[in-house]
């Protein structure tokens, strides 16, 4: 019997397809094509913008080889891809190319053709003409159907393009084949009316029943005319998309495209979503003007910003409360506090200046707030509304309390606000939070709200540790050093000895429970005193001087056992807490004085780094 000789070249073919599994023919030049769905597919804000994080879902397809990567960028970060296997198109003649038979069949009573002049890829669709509302027709793949298996997922895929389609739509069906049994397991989407082209996508995942593969068939129920072309579907272990998850503010740009498995690239695609998740903000430098007649009538001014979607003109209004903010509204005399009370009433403003779209200054007419007690809280409130539709409403205590920081700036992992405005900035330097900022100024005209980078001072037990030497005493220390106590500590009278206010004493103080300041404490200026404290620190009302440096892990409040004839407090050092409430309130008027004036001394914090060995870590924190 004579040996069977096989061509060495087919040999090679084979050898190459075992050792290569994404090998694929040369003849694939065809680049993949990809896709955008979002999700809200719509906006939910106005004028296009959407109020909330949006998904985006790329998928792709290839018609050949099957899609290798999807790449994506958002905004200015680095491109991303993502990788795929097991995407090669399984569907006979998908562009419609080749001759039909033994591929699509056309079934049913409406006409359908080869189309030589309309098409998506290549240089032929299919098409199907119908008049009859009530019919279906359709070009089906039972012959050439996708082999497949119990379980597996089938991703699916066409491109249509439709002309006055009327009735249930244009769409496609999945089914499955066992000999001559057809189950159909999914369809699309429909569509009508008339449309250029656009992808249609199903995916569906088989059951246990026995099966030798699925097919598709295209279909048109209703009347009109629709083109089907670039037929894609494919077993495969992963859907072929890539979702992208855009949640920052403003104006984002998405690109994004496909590479298959001959290397093959599409053009980049982009899309822009805008996103306006916040109201506008912040509210800032708050002013009173000129007294009119009496000292409680007046204008007063206010900034808003957005730096979003910017500030939808028109909507700016105000009202206020001459009650402590039990009604709301104004009076129809509004310089003599007389006439007709309007409850829940809005008043137009005065004037408004706008600094482009994102940024206005709002002035309100000349108010009589009626008397000139303000132990009551009079208060004005002002409305705006962004371009994307989310309303901002801010409530300023005319007279109230407000806080000043010299030589400093303020950063906050918690909001940042105050219930009054005065006559100076609120800081010198930056005001930075990492969430809200509200009715403050900044001397250097830079306020930044979210801000992302997180910083946290060191905790009471890891400054505890770090500190060398370190004494426990009982009662307060009289000469320099880094001491201990282990219960809470009251600060009276005579509790800070005449040694450390009168000399050069430097002393941190670690307090393993809580801080309680009931008198002033007044140093020589050679002096430094900082409280580590492991609790929460509270002020009394009638401190008004604090040479020291505060570090609480709990929260330090300058209004313990406070109410309106508060006195204002000086602090020479400066304040770190979980949280820092400022809401002293004194009993004079308070537009001149600031309820809390924090004066930055690094003082004590240059003796702190000493004692810590970790001055540059020190800086960075504070």
């Amino acid at each position: 019997m004579s040996a069977i000789k096989i061509p060495l070249v087919l040999l090679l073919i084979a050898v190459l397809f075992l050792c290569h599994p994404r090998l694929v023919l040369a003849s694939d030049t065809v680049a993949p094509v990809s896709s955008l769905t979002l999700d809200p597919s719509s906006p939910d804000g106005l004028e296009d913008w959407y109020l909330q994080t949006v998904l985006a879902k790329i998928i792709s397809s290839d018609l050949e080889s099957g899609v290798l990567k999807i790449y994506h960028k958002l905004n200015q970060s680095p491109w991303e891809y993502k990788t795929f296997s097991g995407s090669l198109n399984t569907v006979i003649n998908p562009s419609f190319e080749d001759d039909l038979s033994q591929s699509w069949q056309l079934v049913g009573d409406d006409p359908g053709f080869v189309d030589r002049e309309i098409y998506f890829d290549g240089e032929r669709s299919v098409n199907i003409v119908a008049t009859n509302i009530l019919s279906e027709t359709c070009w089906e793949n039972a012959l050439r159907y996708i082999p497949a298996d119990p379980w597996d997922t089938i991703n699916s895929s066409l491109y249509l393009k439709t002309d006055n389609v009327m009735g249930t739509g244009a769409y496609f069906k999945i089914y499955t084949k066992f000999g001559e049994i057809k189950t159909l397991i999914g369809e699309s989407t429909k569509v009508t009316g008339t449309a250029n082209w656009q992808i249609l996508s199903k995916s569906v995942v088989l059951g246990t029943d026995d099966l030798d593969g699925v097919y598709l068939s295209l279909c048109l129920w209703g009347s009109g005319k629709v083109n089907f072309d670039s037929v894609y579907s494919a077993t495969v272990a992963e859907e072929i998309s890539n979702t992208v998850n855009i949640s920052s503010s403003g104006l984002n740009t998405l690109s994004f495209y496909a590479q298959d498995n001959a290397l093959n690239l599409e053009d980049t695609k982009t899309a822009t979503v805008k996103i306006d998740t916040k109201a506008p903000s912040p509210w800032s430098d708050f002013k009173i003007g000129d007294e009119k007649g009496n000292d409680h009538s007046f204008a007063v001014f206010i900034k808003i910003a957005d730096a979003d979607s910017g500030l939808k003109k028109g909507y700016e209004k105000f009202q206020y409360s001459v009650d402590g903010g039990v009604t709301w509204g104004y009076y129809s005399n509004l310089d003599k506090c007389s006439g007709n009370f309007v409850n829940n009433g809005w008043v137009a403003l005065d004037n408004i200046s706008y600094d482009g779209a994102n940024e206005a200054t709002l002035e309100t007419p000349v108010v009589n707030y009626c008397n000139s007690a303000w132990k009551t809280c009079k208060s004005v409130r002002f409305f705006v509304r962004d371009v994307a539709g989310r309303d901002s409403l801010k409530d300023i205590c005319i007279n109230g309390p407000w806080f000043r920081t010299e030589n400093a700036s303020i950063y906050a992992n918690g909001a940042i606000s105050q219930g009054g405005g005065g006559a100076d900035d609120t800081a010198s330097g930056l005001i930075i939070s990492r969430t809200t900022v509200s009715n403050v100024s900044s001397g250097l005209g830079i306020i930044l709200e979210y801000y992302k980078h997180k910083t946290a001072p060191l905790s009471f037990v890891e400054m505890l540790s770090k500190t060398k030497n370190v004494l426990t005493v009982s009662s307060f220390p009289r000469s320099s050093g880094a001491y201990l106590i282990n219960n809470d500590l009251t600060i009276g009278s005579n509790t800070v000895p005449s040694e450390v206010k009168n000399g050069s004493a430097k002393v941190v103080v670690f307090v393993k429970g809580d801080l309680t300041v009931g008198y002033d404490i007044d140093l020589a200026s050679s002096g430094a005193i900082v409280f580590i404290v492991a609790g929460d620190v509270d002020i009394a009302r009638t401190v008004t001087k604090l040479d020291v440096f505060i570090v609480a892990d709990g929260s330090i409040d300058t209004t313990y056992n406070g109410n309106s004839k508060s006195d204002s407090i000086l602090i020479n050092g400066g304040l770190v807490g979980k949280a820092v409430n400022l809401s002293r309130q004194i009993s004079s008027k308070q537009a001149t004085d600031p309820a809390e004036d924090i004066v930055w001394n690094p003082n004590h914090l240059l003796y702190l780094s000493e004692i810590l060995g970790v001055r540059k870590v020190v800086y960075k924190e504070l």
